[in-house]
């Protein structure tokens, strides 16, 4: 492993944030703690509460405000002019990194020379910035690196937030993100998973089996205010655009599942169905009269098409 003084600067943060005064400290903090020296930039999408006055206590860093209100991929887009380092990641403004982050990520790339971006995992976290429990960890740690030279199974991307780790886990080299055309920034969910996947292009991806940073779940998450049919139609739509990128495993069969996985989260929202599969088992259970058993089942069917999600 390289000294860490070798890396000092090579690193860009980029956190974008939109009303994140509860946790922007915290965020900005844990990158301040790095055994590398990381440069900072935030970037402010319009914040209407504390967030600029909390920021601007800090001396170290470069603060930016979107010239307008806009969709998280167009921010992302604005900081892409600002960044003049090596390397660059996009923090989210409710997740951390743990101190050995950053030097854990620009190690890796030492690994080879065709590398464009690196993943790593994560620890769950609360509102409160407590630990999950361990058994609740969606993410297991290895320590080992993993080179994807010959393509990647997407089916593995549709685990709990991928299987490369979380947004704040990436880190990517600044010269292939001037050859893309930037996020989408239309997509309100995918608009990540869409500039991963389009990152394989320009080389290989190294993921490091260790969890090196903190991926916050709480109630006021974007991601919590976008329906499951919303994120699964956008998520359909980056697959099938990028299924022809080079170093990607993205098969028919792939397609097939992920709209499988789509139609299955439909039917299991629908309360009518979860009400009338809990009937059954009760029903069932109890071993009730056949006839009240069909009548309750007419009557379970009869709420359920009166209510049809599609």
């Amino acid at each position: 492993m390289r000294d860490a003084n070798n890396f000092d600067n090579q690193l860009t943060c980029i956190i974008n944030v939109r009303n994140g005064e509860k946790y922007i400290e915290e965020t900005i903090n844990s990158v301040l703690m790095q055994t590398v020296k990381v440069q900072i930039i935030v970037i402010d999408n319009h914040s209407t509460d504390n967030t600029e006055n909390i920021v601007k206590k800090y001396n170290n860093i470069t603060y930016w405000k979107t010239p307008f209100p806009c969709s998280l991929g167009e921010a992302r887009n604005f900081s892409i002019e600002k960044i003049n380092s090596e390397y660059v990641a996009w923090l989210d403004a409710d997740d951390l990194w743990e101190s050995d982050f950053a030097l854990t990520s620009l190690n890796a790339f030492t690994q080879n020379e065709f590398i464009a971006f690196t993943s790593s995992l994560a620890l769950l976290i609360n509102e409160n910035s407590e630990l999950y429990p361990d058994n609740e960890q969606p993410w297991k740690e290895n320590n080992a690196l993993e080179l994807y030279t010959e393509g990647i199974d997407l089916e593995k991307c549709y685990k709990i937030n991928g299987f490369l780790g979380p947004w704040s886990g990436h880190v990517f080299s600044t010269k292939c993100i001037k050859k893309t055309c930037g996020f989408n920034k239309y997509l309100k969910y995918a608009e990540d998973f869409d500039f991963i996947l389009r990152f394989f292009s320009f080389g290989k991806n190294i993921h490091i089996n260790k969890r090196i940073c903190r991926y916050r779940v709480h109630p006021r998450q974007e991601t919590q205010q976008i329906s499951d049919k919303n994120k699964m139609n956008e998520i359909l739509y980056v697959v099938e655009k990028n299924k022809n990128i080079n170093n990607l495993a993205i098969s028919n069969e792939m397609i097939r599942k992920t709209r499988l996985n789509y139609h299955y989260k439909v039917f299991m929202n629908n309360k009518s169905i979860l009400n009338f599969l809990n009937l059954l088992i009760i029903i069932l259970s109890e071993k009730q009269n056949i006839f009240i058993f069909f009548k309750k089942i007419y009557k379970s069917l009869k709420c359920r098409y009166s209510s049809r999600v599609y």
